[in-house]
């Protein structure tokens, strides 16, 4: 279902695999975004030095849906808020991009 969700924003999938959170994963991360609340609480309290860096994607407004086991139409409000969630975050966090390169060509 995520992938046809996807394919439909324009968006390939289909080569995806997803992977659980690992040490390596959290120490290297910048910024961690969590669908829920509940994750993030797990997260930190596995790696309580990741708290500083680690968020709800919605910025504690709301859970963001997991679709698992539900109809297409659930994976597709779940594709709108994590897009309208990520499209926020786009605006707060600064990209440090190399010297030269400018935003149209990256």
């Amino acid at each position: 279902e995520s992938i046809e969700v996807m394919a439909n924003n324009d968006l390939d999938l289909s080569l995806h695999e997803s992977q659980p959170v690992s040490e390596t994963l959290v120490r290297s991360a910048d910024l961690i975004l969590t669908m829920t609340k509940s994750h993030r609480n797990a997260l930190v309290h596995h790696w309580p030095e990741a708290e500083p860096r680690t968020f709800v994607i919605s910025d504690g407004q709301e859970d963001v849906a997991d679709p698992i086991g539900g109809p297409i139409d659930y994976y597709q409000l779940c594709a709108e808020q994590i897009e309208r969630y990520v499209e926020k975050w786009v605006e707060r966090v600064a990209l440090h991009l190399p010297e030269g390169l400018d935003d149209e060509s990256a």
